[in-house]
């Protein structure tokens, strides 16, 4: 049997792309998010898991701590883009 097609996905991916920027999205593996994981957005910073979880405990970026993991939103990238590069280390 073979896996069915999610409907609406690329109705939503379409509207995402057409979003007002009000609504911050990123489309990843094909789905638009508006919220990403420690892991998820260490990978796409480059910094590690522990600076990224650091910075939310310590309020430096905000992040959704309703669940067990923390979700963070897409538009603190912008944020993590603005830290200085020396903080990554020799």
């Amino acid at each position: 049997m073979t896996a069915r097609a999610l409907r609406g996905v690329q109705a939503i991916g379409d509207a995402a792309l057409q979003a007002p920027p009000a609504i911050h999205v990123l489309i990843l593996d094909g789905l638009p998010r508006t919220g990403l994981s420690v892991k998820e957005v260490a990978k796409i910073s480059g910094h590690k898991e522990d600076r990224i979880r650091r910075a939310v405990r310590n309020g430096e970026i905000k992040a959704d701590r309703t669940g067990q993991a923390a979700v963070i939103p897409v538009s603190e990238l912008a944020k993590i883009a603005k830290w200085a590069d020396y903080e990554h280390g020799p």
